[in-house]
This record gives structure tokens, C-alpha cells and sequence, in this order.
């Protein structure tokens, strides 16, 4: 998939997985690519057209030491985080820029921890 830079000579790695979610309460859904709209975010994601959260961004190395903190894999999906990088840590600071392939994002302010129940172990 494509690579995921923060700035000039830097890398998060590539992109490992890809999620979507049609609206609140309804589980995501891996896909293999998705169209990202300037302004607008991600098509076929629940925040498409609304004015913040157009896409998030998750590391798996953060999502495999959750799972080892918890003795459980934690699935990319279940986090409801839009795309999962290979590399990290994913920057947070508002303003930073990360270019995913040809798509340029803006950190506007780091995501909410993810769902309580996204984290359970059983």
C-alpha cells in the first residue's frame, strides 16, 4: 500500500490496513483502497462531508503493545480508526503534516482513545 511520510526524509512505514464505517454504531469494514476528498475526507466514511474527523490514523506497533498489555490482539477494525500505518509513533501535534501516496493530511488534534469495548478481552 502507500507509504506514509511526516515530513521530508521521515517515514510511518505503509499503510497495512484500510477501514470504513457508513455511520455511528455499525461496525467498519477493510477495504482495499478508498478516495479521499479534499475538505471532505474519506468516501464512504461515516464523517464524510462533516466539518472534523475526516480521517484518523492509527500505528500498528501501538496496537500490538495494547495487545500484549491486554494478552488479546487488538484488530485494526475494532479501534474504528480510518487507517493503520506500520510505522510510528503517529504524530499528534496539530499542524504536522503526513503525506499518505498522494494525499496530503493536516493534524487538527490527536483522536479520542478508542472505545472501551474495542480494547476488551472477551
Amino acid at each position: 500500500m502507500s507509504l506514509v511520510a511526516v515530513e521530508p526524509g521521515t517515514s510511518l512505514g505503509e499503510v497495512v490496513s484500510i477501514h470504513v464505517a457508513p455511520a455511528r454504531r455499525i461496525p467498519t469494514r477493510s477495504v482495499p483502497e478508498v478516495v479521499a476528498e479534499a475538505g471532505a475526507g474519506l468516501v464512504g466514511d461515516r464523517y464524510h462531508g462533516s466539518r472534523h474527523r475526516h480521517v484518523t490514523i492509527q500505528s500498528a506497533l501501538d496496537l500490538e503493545a495494547a495487545g500484549a498489555a491486554l494478552g488479546s490482539v487488538v484488530e485494526p477494525g475494532a479501534t474504528r480508526r480510518n487507517l493503520t500505518v506500520s510505522g510510528g509513533p503517529v504524530p499528534g501535534k496539530p499542524g504536522t503534516r503526513v503525506r499518505v501516496g498522494e494525499v496530503l493530511l493536516e493534524v487538527v488534534r490527536p483522536a479520542a482513545p478508542p472505545p472501551r469495548a474495542a480494547c476488551s478481552t472477551t
